[in-house]
């Protein structure tokens, strides 16, 4: 072998070397440098086919060979060590095309801890593998790779006169909020200006800046592109905007036109509903608080604000807008006169309650919408147009007079003139007047429905008048209590008529003193005083007097000298299903007592407690029928009236009764009465009596009266033992008939009816009727009556019409 092929020996035992000492590091440190362990390899094939060659030239040749072959040997097993994994990577092992060489690599100091690389020429170098990360078995970058990171400190400042007073060393960082964005200090010193690098932040970052709105884009109203911060430009400051709702709030707090409720929209949930204004709607509504008006009068003191102007205002308004007044629940002082030159409508929220209530009581206040009069004279409320004027309305208003007027008789509640014809006062109160509660004008076709008055008037001044000829007035369901003198109809030219009063409660109060003072009412003339007023009706009404004890104590006078509780004088008056009730000891209800008018009713009423010492009802021209009179003869021992029809009349189907029954019979009065004098005849029939009557009662029918048919119940027969004394058939009932039990003589008989019917019936022998002027039996001369053969009178008017005389018929 040659010298050259020596150094060629030595030259690839040397790279063989290389190569295994590479290949190694390579298996030891990195799993992806498959390329120089395949390069090691084939260098190491390389070297093994020198080394034959070299064999036989020289011993140190041999040596350095074997050590070669060694070298290259482990080298190929490092090599195969590293795996298919380097031969992906390289995809060919290490080499040169022929006619190239590779620079040597450096000295072993030098390429320590290095990797082989190649530069840009295609030259060998090595590179430091502290430059290269190595990744774990995670496939991340083992902590000890990552070099030693520089920790600054961050600074908030607020100018730049702080961020150059800093100090602050190089990489810290500066956060301006002036500006909103930061430095980073990037030289020193700290103090110069331009040592600070300024940060970019990111999108989100900047676009929060106050200055990020410039960088948004937007689209204006007008459909222009611009930027949030330009559209924002466009709309109104948070001052203008302040002021703006400020504006809002003042308009809608402002009652000038087309502002406050002309601004708010109203809609109801209701099909085919539409929309408007609130003004709209208030526009429903004319209330007096509209005006001014003020509920705050207070019971405890007596005390308010006068609201006469507010109401007066109110009232004025609706008469030229047509509209009604509504008054809201409260009670309004009203120290003024209030007038209506037209026809209201006025209406409230309820009249209900009382003035005064006993201990044993609640207290009753009104509730609802309540008008305190403090008018010192005329009317708290004046409804009066100069012209008649149709309607009228009022409903659900309480008129209280106030405490400090009522002994003033001036003070007056309402009047109501020239209105009507289906003109209406309901649920309404008028309550505390010294002077007339209610004054009726002309008024015509007017319904008071649920009227209530109490406390009016005085004994001499009515709680209601009438002054102006009215007419067709219905008066429903009303209460009228606790006054001295419920109604005045007297005027005699200016009296109402076709007055008709329903299902209607009329009572004074008479407890004697167990309710206190204010309880107890009387009265020095009749209370209820109808006058002339034709067609005056009562049906199905309660009424219930002052006890004629009472009315007695109070005037000084005697029981029959009490006035009547009803005196009616028109024609056509009318009391029907009715109820008078004596509120202790009794009462007289009622006198017709106009001679002229002939037209009275009284039918199917109840009379409890009526006084014996009078009649019940006294009357011209009344038909009285289907009644029931329960007379209370315990006050007075001499005297046991019933009813008294004066002339042409009616009582019929009537059931007379007594109560209070002692002592002996009375000496005066019939239970059906009239006058002596013949008129036009009053017809009794079909009326039950007292069984007990013959013991108490003075006589049953005058002889005034005719008898028509059957009265007083079935026939009956008495037996008599007649004295020397004439029979007074008026204290027998009309049923009556005569059983002569042994042999007397009838000597004459008196006091009986027109059309009585006598039966009288021998029971023995030696019995006889004598003929008198008032008995004319037959042949008008005295007759003798046969044992068991009935004889019938009859009385009837003589031929002359002089006298009434009982006539033999059978």
């Amino acid at each position: 072998m040659s010298f050259t092929d020596t150094s060629s020996a030595k030259k690839y035992a040397s790279i063989a070397e290389i190569a295994a000492a590479q290949a190694k590091l390579y298996a030891d440190k990195l799993e992806s440098a498959p390329d120089y362990a395949a390069q090691a390899a084939a260098s190491a094939s390389a070297s093994a086919e020198s080394a034959q060659e070299a064999e036989s030239a020289v011993s140190v040749v041999n040596n350095l060979a074997i050590s070669a072959s060694e070298s290259a040997t482990n080298a190929a097993a490092s090599a195969a060590e590293a795996g298919n994994a380097a031969a992906a990577a390289v995809g060919q092992c290490l080499r040169v095309p022929a006619g190239e060489l590779i620079d040597i690599l450096p000295d072993a100091v030098d390429r320590a801890d290095s990797l082989v690389q190649f530069d840009s020429s295609g030259q060998v170098s090595v590179l430091p593998k502290s430059d290269i990360a190595i990744l774990d078995s995670g496939g991340k970058i083992p902590v000890s790779m990552i070099p030693a990171i520089a920790l600054t400190e961050p600074f908030v400042v607020s100018s730049q006169a702080e961020m150059l007073a800093l100090d602050a060393q190089v990489g810290d960082i500066a956060k301006r909020t002036d500006l909103g964005y930061s430095f980073c200090l990037a030289a020193s010193p700290a103090s110069t200006l331009s040592n600070w690098v300024q940060l970019t932040d990111d999108v989100l970052a900047q676009l929060g800046l106050p200055s990020g709105a410039t960088q948004v884009g937007a689209t204006d109203d007008s459909g222009s592109n611009t930027t949030v911060q330009g559209a924002l430009g466009l709309k109104a400051s948070l001052t203008a905007l302040a002021n703006a709702i400020s504006s809002v709030f003042s308009d809608l707090a402002s009652t000038a036109v087309n502002k406050g409720a002309y601004l708010l929209g109203v809609k109801q949930p209701f099909t085919g509903a539409v929309s408007r204004t609130q003004a709209g709607k208030n526009l429903e509504v004319v209330s007096v608080q509209d005006f001014g008006a003020i509920p705050d009068f207070n019971r405890a003191t007596n005390t308010g604000t006068d609201n006469t102007v507010a109401f007066q205002s109110a009232l004025d308004y609706c008469k030229v807008s047509n509209k009604a007044l509504f008054v809201p629940s409260g009670w309004y002082l009203v120290n003024g006169n209030l007038t209506a030159t037209y026809a209201p409508v006025i209406y409230g929220e309820g009249a209900n309650g009382v003035a005064v209530t006993t201990s044993s009581q609640q207290d009753s206040p009104f509730i609802g919408s309540v008008i305190v009069g403090n008018n010192t004279s005329g009317f708290t409320l004046n409804v009066s147009p100069p012209n008649y004027q149709f309607g009228m309305s009022v409903r659900n208003i309480a008129f209280i007079g106030h405490p400090s007027q009522r002994s003033n008789t001036s003070h007056a509640g309402v009047r109501l003139h020239n209105t009507g014809l289906q003109g209406y006062v309901e649920n309404c109160a008028i309550s505390g007047y010294g002077g007339v509660g209610l004054t009726i004008g002309y008024l015509q076709d007017t319904h008071f429905i649920s009227l209530f008055v109490e406390r009016c008037g005085t004994e001499d001044i009515a709680a209601i008048k009438f002054v102006a000829r009215a007419n067709y007035l219905y008066f429903q369901d009303c209460l009228l209590m606790a006054c001295h003198y419920f109604i005045d109809n007297t005027d005699p030219t200016l009296y109402g008529r076709y007055v008709f009063w329903s299902g209607c409660h009329i009572e004074h109060g008479d407890y004697n003193g167990a309710l206190g003072p204010e309880w107890d009412f009387v009265y020095k003339q009749s209370s209820i005083q109808t006058g002339l007023g034709n067609d005056w009706s009562f049906q199905n009404c309660i009424f219930i007097p002052v006890s004629n004890a009472a009315l007695a104590a109070h005037l000084g006078v005697s029981r029959i000298n009490v006035p009547y509780f009803i005196n009616a004088q028109g024609e056509r008056f009318t009391i029907a299903n009715c109820r008078f009730n004596a509120p202790r000891d009794s009462i007289s209800p009622l006198v017709i007592s106009n001679v002229n008018f002939r037209s009275a009713v009284v039918s199917d009423t109840l009379f409890t407690g009526i006084d014996a010492a009078r009649p019940c009802i006294d009357g011209y021209y009344v038909k009285i029928s289907n009644c029931d009179f329960t007379i209370d003869i315990s006050q007075d021992t001499t005297r046991c009236y019933g009813v008294y029809v004066r002339r042409g009349g009616v009582v019929s189907g009537c059931r007379i009764g007594l109560i209070g029954a002692s002592g002996a019979r009375r000496t005066q009065g019939y239970l059906v009465l009239t006058d002596d004098a013949r008129f036009d005849p009053v017809y009794v029939s079909n009326n039950t009596y007292p069984a007990t009557g013959t013991t108490y009662v003075n006589g049953y029918v005058h002889k005034g009266c005719t008898l028509s048919g059957e009265d007083g119940g079935s026939p009956a027969m008495v037996s008599i033992s007649p004295s020397s004394s004439a029979i007074d058939l008026g204290q027998y009932p009309p049923n009556v008939n005569f059983w002569l039990q042994s042999a007397s003589t009838i000597v004459d008989m008196i006091n009986f009816p027109y059309g009585r019917r006598l039966v009288v019936i021998a029971n023995s022998s030696g019995c006889s009727i004598n003929s008198t002027g008032n008995v004319y039996p037959r042949g008008n001369v005295n007759f003798n009556l046969t044992p068991g053969v009935p004889v019938e009178f009859r009385a009837m008017l003589r031929y002359d019409g002089t006298i009434n005389q009982m006539y033999q018929i059978s």
